[in-house]
């Protein structure tokens, strides 16, 4: 990804990312798509008023085999709350909206669920292939 890189990394990171060609880092049984995300994901753990340098550089230092941890791959209820958070944005915050997201699974039907644990099934499958 560092190769991607302008000689002179001025601009902040997301400015950056936003022209970085990820169908030219998919790797392994890995797309472009899934690099993204994880990248995304990534990017959520640190400060992002760097330059893309300093976030890849940051990243190497908090992954040091450069592999993508089984911890990033979220559980069915990690990925439910954060589906619900995103089709929530800015009706529901904070507190409520734990509370709005932990009521709605309870009530969610069991083959939403269900769908859930497989696409999770699926994820760690896909993790555990590429080792």
């Amino acid at each position: 990804m560092k190769w991607q890189l302008p000689k002179m990394d001025t601009k902040g990171c997301l400015h950056t990312a936003k022209k970085v060609e990820w169908d030219s880092i998919a790797f392994g049984c890995f797309t472009a798509e899934d690099c993204k995300n994880e990248f995304e994901v990534l990017l959520s753990n640190i400060k992002l008023v760097k330059t893309m340098t300093a976030v890849l550089n940051e990243l190497e230092d908090k992954i040091p085999s450069g592999k993508l941890k089984a911890f990033l791959i979220l559980q069915p209820r990690q990925q439910f709350v954060r589906d619900f958070a995103e089709k929530n944005r800015g009706i529901v915050s904070g507190r409520e909206l734990f509370a709005a997201s932990a009521d709605a699974w309870r009530k969610l039907p069991l083959e939403e669920k269900e769908q859930y644990t497989r696409d999770y099934i699926i994820a760690k499958e896909k993790e555990i292939a590429c080792m």
